[in-house]
């Protein structure tokens, strides 16, 4: 199999110096079927992309997390978005890349203070629901006895609940996934989350 070739193009369409050609890779991924030979052409690609992932994590240097940590970080961006581009669609891979390492970043930081700094009884709440969530999801005909609002949401909400907090599904994505808008989306997880507090804080059965 022919390697990759990470060197940055002669003239560049992107601010981006340290990002490599591979374009003629992305085109033979798409057209490969799934199994070894497609994997280890898309793990060719990360590495080739890797120097352009690294840069972008060393932005947020001098934030509190460690450079490793960050450049992992950056990896799992960058993994994300070599499996789901589509060259097909038209535009570079660095123009998808780039908001998908950075906000992956800037996902871990949130995630991160989030933890660190907002008060438990805030917390509360959000821990309550992803613990139901995964035990209706992990038994959905199992009593659970200890979540008896979480068994009075309809499925759809039970759903819209599972993907945004265990899969890290972003409202556009879910609102795809579902056919809906993505208005519906935020309406409705704004108005399930508020009724689980409600209830759990009531004591409510």
């Amino acid at each position: 199999m022919t390697s990759v070739r990470a060197h940055p193009r002669a003239h560049p369409r992107h601010p981006h110096d340290d990002a490599p050609d591979t374009s003629v890779a992305f085109r033979r991924i798409a057209a490969l079927p799934d199994g070894p030979s497609k994997e280890a052409l898309r793990q060719d690609v990360v590495r080739a992309w890797m120097p352009m992932a690294e840069r972008l994590a060393g932005q947020f240097r001098n934030r509190g997390e460690a450079t490793e940590d960050l450049r992992q970080v950056a990896m799992v961006g960058l993994v994300k978005a070599v499996r789901r581009y589509d060259p097909n669609r038209g535009s570079a891979f660095e123009s998808y890349a780039v908001p998908t390492v950075v906000g992956e970043v800037k996902r871990h930081f949130r995630d991160h203070m989030w933890s660190l700094h907002v008060p438990r009884r805030a917390q509360e709440p959000r821990i309550q629901v992803r613990a139901a969530v995964q035990e209706l999801t992990r038994a959905p005909d199992a009593p659970t006895p200890d979540v008896p609002c979480l068994r009075r949401l309809s499925e759809r909400e039970r759903k819209i609940l599972y993907l945004r907090f265990f899969c890290d599904e972003t409202r556009s994505r879910i609102a795809g996934r579902l056919g809906i808008s993505q208005m519906q989306v935020s309406r409705l997880l704004s108005e399930t989350c508020a009724r689980l507090s409600r209830q759990a804080g009531s004591g409510a059965t």
